[in-house]
């Protein structure tokens, strides 16, 4: 599940990416500073970006053949 691409719907689905990417404890998330968080989180955007680019890529590629 560390490599889902779907958003994920609910109350807490910023908060529950964050634990997924990094692995910490809900007491750590929010210890953690905010600037750490949202960099954490816009780093994952970014690889989830490309790894549907890269899929998107491929299958083109794929197509061609």
């Amino acid at each position: 599940m560390r490599n889902q691409s779907l958003p994920m719907p609910g109350r807490y689905a910023v908060e529950l990416a964050v634990i997924e990417e990094t692995g910490w404890s809900w007491p750590a998330l929010l210890a953690a500073p905010a600037d750490l968080v949202e960099e954490i989180l816009v780093r994952r955007g970014a690889r989830l970006h490309w790894e549907r680019e890269r899929a998107r890529l491929d299958e083109a590629k794929a197509k061609k053949r």
